[in-house]
C-alpha cells in the first residue's frame, strides 16, 4: 500500500480540476479524456516539493553527474541538457513534509519519491489511537481536505502522550572474554 500524491490543480483550472476529480473521490470509472485532461492542468507532487532542478541547480547538477553515467559522445552540457528540468527528490528526502523518508519511489512505475510507504503504518498500529487511522489509509483517493486532515490525525496520534510507546530493546549480551 503506498500513499501516491494525486498533484494540485495549476492556477486557475481549480474549478475544473476538482470536477475532474470527483469521480475517483467516489471510485467511478473515469474516461481516457477526463484523465488526460486532468493531468494536463495539475501539477505532480515532485513539482511542488521544492527540488533543485537539473540545469537550474548546481547541486541538483553534482547529484546527477554522480548518480548516472553520461553516454560516450556527448558533452557534459549536452548531458545535463537532456536532463534539465528533472526535479532531483532525492536531496530533500526527510527534509520537508512532501517527501518522506519510508517511500517506494522510483521502485516501479508511476511511484514517486512523494508517496509515502503506508504499510508501515501496520507497524506502528498499537500507537495509533483510533483504529480508522489504519482503516482510512486504504483509501484509494481523499479530497485534499480530508488528506490534511487524515496527515493532522496521524501526527495527533504520533504525539499523544497517552498512548503507551514500546519497550526499549534489550541490551546487547556482553561480549566474550578475549
Amino acid at each position: 500500500m503506498d500513499l501516491i500524491p494525486m498533484g494540485r490543480p495549476k492556477p486557475g483550472h481549480e474549478e475544473e480540476w476538482q470536477r475532474l476529480m470527483q469521480p475517483l473521490y467516489e471510485e467511478r470509472e473515469e474516461s481516457d479524456e477526463d484523465t488526460s485532461r486532468r493531468l494536463e492542468i495539475s501539477e505532480p507532487a515532485y513539482a511542488t516539493a521544492g527540488a533543485p532542478r537539473v540545469g537550474y541547480s548546481e547541486e541538483a547538477n553534482v547529484w546527477y553527474r554522480e548518480h548516472y553515467k553520461k553516454p560516450v559522445g556527448l558533452t557534459d552540457a549536452e548531458f545535463l541538457e537532456e536532463a534539465k528540468g528533472y526535479y532531483v527528490l532525492d536531496l530533500v528526502v526527510g527534509k520537508c513534509d512532501g517527501v518522506p523518508v519510508y517511500s517506494h519511489g522510483d521502485l516501479y512505475d508511476g511511484v514517486d519519491k512523494t508517496s509515502f510507504r503506508g504499510k508501515f503504518l501496520e507497524f506502528c498500529e498499537d500507537l495509533l489511537e483510533d483504529d480508522m487511522l489504519l482503516y482510512r489509509a486504504w483509501t484509494s483517493v481523499m479530497p485534499p481536505e480530508e488528506a490534511v486532515e487524515y496527515g493532522q490525525a496521524l501526527l495527533a496520534s504520533a504525539e499523544n502522550p497517552w498512548v503507551e510507546p514500546p519497550p526499549p530493546p534489550p541490551p546487547p549480551p556482553p561480549a566474550p572474554p578475549p
